[in-house]
């Protein structure tokens, strides 16, 4: 069964057996023992009655380690050669470079492990590590998607509740080696025929209604510099949603949309260009959601499975529990959120001195309009007629961050100050009544 082309020296690196065909194998050759430089791919699906070399795509000088198929979608092919990575969707008729942030090396070994919901494609090289490709998802979808003359929305991998970085003290140096973890939450992809006016992306969950939503319109977080207490080599880059022909990626973080009006800051847990700014919105509960893309009218739809973190034990109807608790508190929120942006038109309209601007002012926690919120209240409950809207806000931040803490049953004292902060949420609802 030796391929007739094959000279003495030549060496057979590896042999791939086909996943789909008993009389389909992949050889990768290396000939560098004969000074030949050039890539070797042998290919049969006869037994090894005949075979073929396939390397068109692959560059001259580059001999080829290995060679793998996907085991889960026919004809997608992985080589490694002695500088790169390379596939091909078209049974190796065809290859395409696959290197991303990958640095030249040997590439000795793939593997595509199988993790739940996802594979990924390890690659074991000679004196760079091993290195991770998470997600080889899209590559499987990539030849219909190539073929779609509408965007194509890719079907998402499973994804994972799990919080960032618990460590929170001071943050290894950046020139500290450190491997770099996946994107956090879910990874959505999405491929454009053409240069897009408008791009949306919406989450919806099993009763259809909308979870969060991201627009390539979206305004960027604005980080002033000047204000910082530490360098901003430490900030994450925020995402937006590519308009450009191309393939593109999104994370969402399984959240729900930031508080809105929070003064923005960042963990002293910092992680070299991965840091985000917070708070943040509390976790969706794990379960079967919707991925909505539309791209200038056109809509497409994937469904997106999200699970708990595999290592958390807890009861249903402890993290049933606590997501309400959560959403209670969030809901408090943004209610006085709202009532706050009122406040403030309705200080902009009232003669500075009179008795309705100072009411409004002590309501809302006496700041000129404009300037931003400071609020280092206390945690301890204040009586209704002296709670302000920004000091009650910063107390249902706080129990909202010790409620999503941890994936446990919220304690008797955390539901307890739950029910008490709506009732206080209440008190000042209806001082605001009775002021408007």
């Amino acid at each position: 069964v030796t391929p007739p082309e094959l000279r003495p020296w030549d060496k057979i690196s590896q042999i791939d057996a086909g996943h789909f065909d008993a009389d389909t194998a992949y050889v990768a050759v290396n000939a560098i023992r004969r000074d030949d430089m050039r890539p070797h791919i042998w290919r049969t699906h006869d037994g090894g009655a005949t075979w073929e070399r396939i390397v068109h795509g692959l560059p001259e000088m580059g001999p080829v380690n290995v060679v793998r198929e996907d085991p889960k979608q026919p004809w997608l092919l992985y080589a490694g050669t002695e500088r790169s990575i390379y596939f091909s969707t078209e049974d190796g008729r065809e290859w395409h470079p696959l290197r991303l942030n990958l640095p030249p090396s040997s590439m000795r070994d793939l593997v595509i492990h199988p993790a739940d919901g996802e594979d990924d494609l390890v690659v074991g090289t000679h004196g760079r590590s091993i290195w991770i490709l998470d997600n080889i998802a899209p590559l499987r979808e990539l030849a219909k998607a190539s073929q779609s003359t509408e965007p194509y929305l890719f079907t998402p991998p499973l994804a994972t509740r799990v919080r960032w970085n618990m460590f929170s003290d001071t943050p290894l140096p950046p020139e500290e080696p450190a491997g770099e973890n996946p994107p956090d939450g879910a990874i959505l992809d999405y491929l454009l025929p053409r240069d897009a006016q408008q791009v949306r992306l919406e989450i919806l969950d099993a009763g259809g209604n909308a979870v969060r939503q991201f627009d390539a319109s979206d305004p960027l977080e604005a980080v002033d510099p000047t204000t910082l207490p530490h360098p901003t080599y430490w900030i994450r880059h925020q995402e937006t949603l590519g308009v450009d022909a191309g393939h593109h990626r999104f994370a969402w973080d399984l959240r729900h949309e930031p508080p809105q009006g929070a003064r923005r800051q960042f963990s002293i847990a910092a992680v070299h260009g991965q840091t985000p700014s917070g708070p943040h919105g509390p976790f969706v509960a794990p379960g079967t959601y919707t991925v909505r893309l539309t791209v200038d009218g056109t809509v497409a739809e994937r469904p997106l499975e999200v699970r708990l973190d595999p290592r958390v034990e807890i009861d249903a109807a402890d993290l049933a529990l606590q997501t309400d608790l959560s959403m209670r508190v969030y809901r408090g929120y943004q209610h006085l959120q709202k009532i706050r942006q009122a406040i403030d038109q309705a200080i902009e309209g009232t003669p500075a001195g009179s008795e309705r601007a100072e009411l409004l002012a002590a309501l809302r926690g006496n700041r000129a309009p404009g300037d931003p919120d400071i609020v280092y209240g206390s945690i301890y409950r204040a009586e209704p007629g002296k709670e302000t809207i920004t000091g009650l806000q910063h107390k249902l931040l706080f129990l909202l961050n010790v409620l999503q803490a941890a994936d446990a049953r919220p304690t008797s004292q955390a539901q307890g100050a739950v029910t008490e902060l709506e009732q206080t949420v209440d008190a000042v609802t209806e001082r605001w009544r009775a002021i408007g």
